[in-house]
């Protein structure tokens, strides 16, 4: 697979060139409304969304970005109205769910991964992976379930370590009885 952002990347030429061949070859937006509108119709009757927010979500500078002072660099970054679109991949009577370990929800900097939570939260969008804690989600019927996700960065315990993995998962399961896990690995590039 590979990583789509819900928007720009920081660097705004390359927005603009983004934007003109969304339009050009596949007839969409580069709105983050218009990005998802296609997907809608997969989780029309799902009561929970899992995603992988694999952006930073926010506006204005950032100046801690991944890419400072770099010119081939990707740092990814979506305009606020992101959190909104994933928001609308479910229903209103679903519970929406995005997994922030990954490698580029800090593409932003610190100060870019908590405005990313913050946009999140508003949109009403839990976030899981910010740390080690279960993120808990109730269901209109009152049942729970946790959700717990991992990736090989340092923001949690790495993926590959299995042993402290295990441990989160058995503390979340004897706290909420369902658990689902998430997990963003794998390689990158030509070798991979």
């Amino acid at each position: 697979g590979r990583d789509h952002p819900l928007g720009p990347n920081l660097n705004a030429g390359w927005a603009a060139c983004a934007a003109a061949r969304l339009r050009a070859e596949f007839g969409v937006s580069a709105q983050p409304e218009s990005l998802v509108a296609p997907l809608r119709a997969l989780f029309a009757e799902a009561g929970i969304v899992l995603v992988n927010s694999e952006m930073a979500i926010g506006a204005g500078p950032a100046p801690h970005s991944k890419c400072a002072g770099q010119t081939n660099c990707y740092a990814f970054r979506a305009p606020p109205l992101a959190a909104n679109a994933l928001r609308s991949l479910g229903t209103a009577d679903a519970r929406v769910v995005a997994n922030v370990a990954n490698n580029h929800s800090h593409d932003a900097g610190g100060d870019g991964f908590t405005q990313t939570a913050g946009q999140l939260a508003r949109a009403g969008v839990a976030r899981t992976g910010i740390d080690t804690m279960a993120t808990v989600v109730i269901l209109p019927t009152g049942d729970t379930i946790a959700f717990l996700g991992f990736y090989t960065g340092s923001a949690t315990p790495a993926a590959r370590n299995l042993a402290a993995v295990r441990r989160h998962v058995a503390r979340a399961r004897e706290a909420y009885g369902a658990v689902v896990v998430t997990a963003h690995i794998g390689a990158e590039g030509v070798a991979a």
